[in-house]
């Protein structure tokens, strides 16, 4: 068979029309390019063994570039009980769409399997994605979560394990978790931080809803609340609604020598009327009539040989000094019921100790069992200073005060040891009596 060779183009057919050719193969082996072609079409497969170009500037054809509609790919919805669990990609095709691997179960995951190079369904239980997170590197920079109006939480069902674990090993001068509130005023029932539970056991003590530990320092401050803008408001509050028998608030220790458990301090000089270091205060109506209330209850029960006290005061540096006041109600002081403003139950000593000198100098005051009052004194004397002595039933005799003082004005008589008595007998008269009672003299007025 010959063949016919011309060098110049061949037209076949009009501008309107097409001209077929029938072969099943094109072979066409000269360089250059088809140009003027207004469409191809073919009922095959078109193949090329380099890469598709459009335009002037013979570009790719990409989705990039525009030259293919991005609505030629089609994307499967997905589907139960289809697709595969790998790929080289982590892609398939279902239905003529394209889709991630869709082999994979509920809560599976796509990992990369270097193995066989490729993308399989897996468990997320302790990589990316896991549902706890076993680490979270150092960033590459400082970065911010922010939140607006969303509400975010996190939700742990773990039992016996720490839901959160924040450790800092080479923490010196920075804060290991750092709460900053300096936009606007938080209103009534806003917060920084809250705590809160509904499910703490009531049966048992085991239960604490906040835990703050500390076992490395020796010194220091272990929790520091510093209040710098705070002047009217305030700095903490414990509000317990519904407590019966708890305590609101509990400081214990077991190893305290000479420090103190609590410590509260005022040091400013510009404390006006009213200034308190620490101010209890009960009010309420009692439930019941024989209730009784404490509004401070302090007691020292140390065994061995030191010395308890209970309270001590002190009161210095002000023109009036007071340790102690009490405003109203009675002080008992060995008794629960005191029926006086002062009430001193001791049966064993005197209930009164005035001293001069400690254990050398003093006077006493006491109820004997007979409820007799005794006075007594380390001087052996009891001396009025220039008053007038008194003995009168009901605290008052008829005489009116003497001009000078330093007088013993007796109602009825005087009596001696040996029962010798001198006693107003009349108007005008005094008599002295012998131990039978007998008128052994009679003074009279002139």
């Amino acid at each position: 068979m010959g063949y016919w060779y011309h060098r110049r183009a061949l037209t076949l057919g009009t501008s309107t029309g097409t001209i077929a050719i029938n072969s099943s193969d094109w072979d066409i082996d000269a360089t250059g390019a088809m140009t003027g072609i207004g469409a191809i079409t073919s009922d095959g497969a078109f193949d090329t063994s380099s890469t598709l170009q459009a335009g002037s500037s013979n570009v790719a054809l990409t989705l990039s570039t525009g030259f293919i509609d991005a609505d030629a790919i089609t994307l499967f919805a997905g589907g139960n009980g289809v697709g595969i669990a790998t790929s080289a990609t982590g892609l398939e095709t279902e239905s003529d769409g394209l889709s991630l691997l869709q082999g994979c179960s509920d809560t599976q995951i796509l990992k990369w399997v270097e193995s066989t190079d490729t993308w399989d369904c897996a468990g997320d239980a302790d990589t990316g994605g896991a549902t706890a997170w076993s680490a979270i590197g150092d960033a590459a920079g400082d970065g911010a979560i922010a939140f607006s109006t969303t509400a975010q939480t996190m939700d742990w069902t773990a039992t016996t394990q720490n839901a959160l674990t924040i450790t800092d090993n080479a923490l010196t001068t920075g804060r290991l978790l750092g709460l900053t509130h300096t936009t606007s005023v938080i209103a009534d029932g806003g917060s920084m931080f809250r705590v809160s539970s509904t499910g703490i056991d009531t049966s048992t003590t085991t239960g604490v809803l906040l835990d703050l530990s500390s076992t490395a320092s020796t010194a220091g401050t272990q929790f520091l609340q510093t209040y710098s803008g705070l002047t009217t408001g305030i700095g903490q509050s414990i509000v317990t609604n519904a407590l019966t028998t708890g305590k609101a608030l509990s400081i214990a220790s077991s190893s305290l020598t000479s420090g103190n458990l609590v410590d509260l301090a005022v040091t400013g000089t510009a404390g006006l009327t009213n200034q308190k270091g620490l101010n209890i205060s009960l009010s309420g109506a009692n439930a019941t009539g024989a209730q009784t209330t404490y509004g401070a209850y302090f007691a020292n029960t140390h065994t061995g040989t030191s010395t308890n006290v209970a309270l001590y005061t002190t009161a210095s540096g002000g023109s009036n000094n007071y340790g102690l006041v009490v405003g109203a109600g009675r002080v008992g002081i060995a008794t629960t019921g005191p029926d006086a403003p002062l009430d001193v139950l001791d049966a064993a000593a005197a209930q009164l100790r005035l001293t001069s000198a400690d254990g050398s100098a003093y006077g006493e005051l006491y109820a004997d069992s007979s409820g007799e009052l005794r006075i007594s004194s380390s001087g052996a004397d009891v001396r009025l200073l220039e008053e007038n002595f008194w003995v009168c039933a009901g605290g008052s005799c008829a005489p009116s005060a003497p001009a000078e003082n330093g007088n013993i004005i007796v109602e009825t008589s005087i009596i001696l040891n040996n029962n010798f008595r001198l006693k107003q007998t009349g108007a005008t008269t005094v008599d002295m009596l012998d131990s039978g009672a007998n008128v052994i003299l009679t003074f009279d007025e002139v």
